[in-house]
């Protein structure tokens, strides 16, 4: 889904909201898993609210892709979120799935 629908700020990079709500959980188990919990069912109700005829989401799954250092293309220009789909399967890795209650 794309975050633009949900978010009204783009994310920037290290230590925004966003970046604690997913990795809290590596450091703080507890508290970030509840965190995204929270997140996972306001994505599912705003899902819903923005795609009135489809079903109503099931799960949600926050995933987040590995971007390899490569000091031959160095980004030149400001950060940018990079679209799922552009990585490898293998640089892909599930942090968290959430059941949304019917």
């Amino acid at each position: 889904m794309p975050e633009r629908d949900y978010f009204q700020m783009e994310t920037f990079g290290y230590r925004t909201r966003l970046f604690e709500a997913l990795f809290l959980a590596k450091s703080q188990e507890t508290k970030g898993l509840a965190i995204q919990k929270e997140l996972a069912g306001w994505i599912a109700k705003r899902y819903t609210r923005l795609h009135p005829g489809q079903p109503k989401p099931r799960a949600v799954r926050f995933v987040a892709g590995l971007r390899r250092a490569n000091l031959e293309n160095v980004p030149s220009k400001r950060w940018q979120t990079t679209p799922l789909e552009s990585f490898a399967k293998e640089d892909l890795y599930i942090i968290s799935t959430h059941r949304i209650a019917p």
